[in-house]
């Protein structure tokens, strides 16, 4: 135990990836005994590390990764039990992947963001990892703000239904998949057919699945992007033999399947990668209408103190377990610092300069990132990462030298 109450192990796991491989030395053999890995990773050797990993008193993993098989070892039942009940008591959300294997099906109720077949490039998991971590922050960020403006505001998504699924190669696939999702399945050839594809339907679309030759799925991945800029599309590759993962992941899969996979299996990663895309859609809808609210809010343009005051309260719990930081800017004490003048001597209609700076705030930070004129506290922004405030403190400073404020 260190100087600080916290045990090696806890100190080990923080801000790495918490890897659970009851059973699967592979994993220990590629990750756990690299120099390099070590850095990166902490492969769980007990459930006491798992608890320590959880504590209430220390920063959390970066991610769990959990190996699922279609038949788990006793201690993987033991460590999911850790897991749910962490989730339950702590209501912390950690970026949470499985490892699976073949035919595995992935239970519902372990609800993971995200499910990986076996092998997986280090580069593409760190990769995941970051995305869903800014997943995490927009979901948790929605959840806040309809707990506190729900009544003022309304979600605007579409239902299952009407949503689709483009699908590529062996054509035969499409009522299966139709049947697993109930989605509406939209079949493309090649580039031109998805140029074609109306913008309103390209709006519903959920996942792309991918099922032809290698050589040409890695030829397609990279496109899919490219078309689709405003939406991050998963892409299910169907692979044909195990030699050929490594590949399809490099090029930009979100997924890969073996061509061999059960129906059962097939549905249960299809259900993860959907259950991720909802959830992603609904927060997304939450934070561009309360985003657009708080830019005008009501009661005079100003939120309450008391409504900010439980925002920051609830967003510095969360933050502080999973090792976060968040940058709370009060603009117009930013422009007296700029220009080294109060705020009396700069103008005469402060409402003005106050819509400024708030119009460039939104302008600047993301949909997660609050912006608001505060009671108290004038406007204000709370940004989650440390380039979002250097790129607004920019911006303000850039407003301040061209509009000569506090030069006379």
């Amino acid at each position: 135990m260190n100087k600080n109450g916290a045990t090696d192990i806890q100190q080990s796991t923080a801000n790495k990836i918490l890897v659970i491989a009851p059973g699967n030395h592979h994993l220990r053999d590629r990750w756990g005994w690299r120099t390099s890995a070590q850095t990166i990773f902490h492969i769980a050797q007990s459930s006491e590390a798992v608890k320590a990993a959880f504590s209430a008193h220390n920063v959390l993993p970066k991610a769990v990764i959990l190996t699922w098989r279609t038949v788990n070892p006793p201690e993987t039942i033991e460590y999911i039990q850790l897991i749910k009940q962490f989730r339950r008591i702590s209501q912390i959300e950690i970026p949470f992947i499985i490892f699976a294997s073949q035919n595995a099906i992935i239970p519902p109720d372990l609800k993971p963001h995200s499910v990986f077949c076996e092998p997986v490039p280090i580069q593409t998991l760190l990769d995941e990892v970051e995305h869903l971590q800014r997943f995490i922050i927009r979901a948790e960020e929605a959840k806040v703000r309809r707990k506190l403006f729900g009544p003022l505001l309304t979600e605007r998504t579409t239902h299952d239904q009407s949503r689709a699924i483009l699908l590529y190669g062996h054509h035969q696939k499409a009522q299966l998949i139709q049947n697993i999702t109930g989605r509406k399945i939209i079949e493309f050839g090649n580039n031109e057919d998805l140029f074609a594809i109306p913008a309103d339907d390209k709006q519903k679309i959920d996942a792309v699945v991918i099922d032809c030759p290698e050589w040409s799925t890695v030829n397609i991945i990279p496109q899919i992007p490219n078309i689709f800029r405003t939406q991050r599309l998963p892409i299910i590759a169907i692979c044909h033999d195990i030699d050929e993962t490594e590949r399809l992941y490099s090029s930009g899969a979100s997924a890969v399947l073996f061509k061999g996979t059960t129906t059962s299996a097939f549905r249960s990663h299809l259900n993860v990668i959907l259950r991720s895309q909802r959830r992603s859609r609904i927060s997304d809808a939450m934070l561009q209408r309360s985003s657009q609210w708080l830019s005008r809010s009501d009661n005079s343009g100003v939120v309450s103190k008391r409504v900010f005051d439980l925002y920051m309260n609830g967003l510095k719990r969360s933050t502080k377990r999973r090792g976060e930081t968040i940058n709370q800017l009060n603009l117009l004490e930013l422009i007296e610092r700029f220009t080294n003048c109060k705020l009396s001597q700069l103008t005469n209609n402060g409402d003005h300069l106050t819509g400024t700076v708030l119009s460039i705030a939104m302008a600047v930070c993301r949909d997660e990132d609050f912006v608001a004129n505060v009671e108290g506290y004038g406007p204000v922004a709370v940004l989650r990462s440390k380039q979002g405030l250097d790129e607004l403190s920019s911006r303000i400073l850039l407003m301040v030298q061209t509009t000569g404020l506090g030069n006379g």
